[in-house]
């Protein structure tokens, strides 16, 4: 009886109940040849060609989408993926048909909270690296964290870490890309949780007066 219940069809007047909202997912773009990469935030509902859309705008390449073609492996060559294929449960995806994933010149990619939250945990995970807090500390140990001589070191040594995780945002891995970051961050200087995580690097970086990690 119940499931001759759950099978009926909705009575007059009823209406069936609404289909679940798509959620947005993280998809990472890798170029095929390269060894570069760049996240696009989709719905879970996205095609290819709207995966390929999102990259040229993650860019500020239109060429993106007239000319990348998404791909996978399959029998030692690459297949295309047709252009209305759904995502699905993918979230890397090889891309052919540009010579990079690099951000047009000069562009500055918008991005979403969870983007810029995003971005902060991947350059957290560079600053953390145990080589790299150990360089940090045994400049700071000679040359004091007031120095400039410890300042310039240290930019040096976060943009060898920026200089990979900036492209995956659409960012150029450039001192000009992270003024454009930090421009972007600017919408989100309210929010609390990236205030946190914005503390965290500092601290990571030993940055003013952030106690060492």
């Amino acid at each position: 009886a119940e499931a001759a219940e759950a099978a009926a069809p909705p009575r007059e007047g009823e209406r069936p109940a609404p289909a679940a909202p798509p959620v947005r997912v993280e998809v990472t773009v890798r170029h095929a040849v390269k060894e570069e990469e760049v996240r696009v935030t989709v719905p879970d509902t996205a095609t290819m060609r709207e995966v390929r859309e999102a990259l040229a705008r993650r860019l500020g390449r239109p060429e993106a989408v007239a000319h990348g073609r998404l791909v996978r492996r399959a029998g030692g060559a690459l297949t295309s993926f047709a252009d209305s294929e759904r995502i699905g449960t993918r979230r890397s995806i090889l891309l052919v048909g540009l010579e990079d994933l690099q951000p047009a010149e000069g562009f500055v990619p918008a991005l979403s909270r969870a983007e810029a939250l995003s971005l902060q945990r991947d350059l957290g995970a560079g600053f953390e690296d145990g080589t790299f807090q150990s360089k940090l500390a045994e400049l700071e140990g000679t040359h004091g964290r007031d120095s400039a001589r410890f300042k310039a070191e240290r930019q040096k040594m976060a943009l060898a870490v920026q200089r990979t995780v900036l492209p995956r945002y659409g960012f150029e891995g450039t001192p000009q890309g992270v003024v454009g970051m930090l421009r972007a961050f600017e919408a989100f200087s309210a929010d609390e949780e990236f205030q946190s995580q914005g503390a965290r690097l500092a601290a990571l970086l030993r940055q003013d007066d952030a106690p060492p990690p």
